[in-house]
């Protein structure tokens, strides 16, 4: 696979390094709106903006070439909240609507996707974190390796050091560096990815304006999660969980902590779109990449996929 030959290969663990196949799990859409604001300045030559596409890209690149996966698949959020604003109108209200010129670049994205050889999927219903949850599930009960690059905590739940079928799930989060497994989510919550929903039930999500139980935080979270191992336990053991106002604000958050269990639930078992075998990346498509790239003034990325002529030219113009 071409990459950018300027970009760092990081994240890359050796316990990687075994037969079993490998699924990279990329949330597209968090990896859009972190290049977004990572790149505010690159633009077009005809003057439109393009860090996101540009950052977006370069992400996908470099991680098809540092982990040369037997499958992969980008997810991408269609609509902000899908089913669960069923569930809550509140769910993501507080989010503001996608700036303009991220909106723009947002169909370049799935289209340069597609010609790097990996499948774009996207759902009215489903967030990213439902595609990438049911794919990894899947996977890991066909004995893959998963990998999932996120910073999305919701994720986190997803990771474990050994499924039934042998593979194992871990989350590559981007600009951290950092690969969790088991130990490494415990380590940052305090509580194991199991109990990742639990926690979030009781602590609330800002990001995602999930209430969680009002009055108690992170601390108090896994606090109470230690002593009784989960959301049941801990309102099964009401009287006996810390202080009067503890058990008050317990009591009185019940309905809120419940929704927010709900709302923080992935999807596990949707229909697959395509299956694990359809995943495998393909060849990418050399003459449109290289097409696109020059419209957005992608020299880079143009080097990369220059015809073969061109870059021989290339090459003499440097010497």
């Amino acid at each position: 696979m071409p990459h950018d030959p300027n970009a760092s290969h990081s994240g890359l663990d050796d316990r990687q390094a075994d037969a079993r196949p490998l699924l990279l799990l990329l949330d597209g859409s968090h990896a859009l709106f972190r290049a977004h604001f990572a790149i505010r300045n690159l633009t077009a030559p005809d003057g439109t903006a393009s860090g996101a596409l540009y950052g977006y890209t370069a992400t996908l690149m470099r991680l098809l070439e540092t982990w040369n996966p037997a499958a992969a698949l980008v997810c991408f959020d269609a609509t902000a909240g899908g089913f669960r604003r069923d569930i809550d109108p509140n769910y993501k209200a507080n989010r503001p609507a996608t700036p303009p010129d991220l909106s723009a670049q947002w169909p370049h994205a799935l289209e340069v996707t597609q010609e790097l050889g990996v499948l774009a999927l996207d759902d009215t219903r489903l967030e990213a974190d439902d595609l990438i949850a049911t794919y990894a599930t899947h996977a890991l009960a066909e004995g893959y390796n998963v990998v999932i690059v996120s910073g999305d905590k919701d994720l986190m739940q997803l990771v474990v050091d050994e499924a039934p079928a042998g593979g194992r799930a871990q989350q590559l989060v981007p600009g951290s560096d950092v690969l969790y497994d088991e130990a490494a989510v415990e380590g940052k919550w305090g509580v194991p990815p199991a109990l990742i929903g639990d926690l979030l039930a009781i602590m609330g999500d800002k990001v995602d304006n999930i209430p969680g139980v009002p009055g108690i935080g992170v601390k108090g979270a896994v606090g109470l999660l230690r002593r009784w191992g989960s959301l049941d336990g801990i309102y099964a053991n009401v009287a006996d969980s810390g202080s009067p106002r503890t058990q008050r604000l317990l009591l009185e958050g019940e309905p809120s902590a419940r929704l927010s269990r709900r709302l923080v639930d992935l999807v596990r078992d949707a229909p697959l779109p395509a299956s694990l075998s359809a995943l495998a990346p393909t060849a990418p498509q050399r003459d449109l990449l290289y097409t696109r790239f020059e419209r957005f003034g992608f020299r880079r990325l143009m080097r990369v996929f220059a015809p073969a002529v061109a870059s021989e030219v290339d090459a003499d113009d440097r010497t």
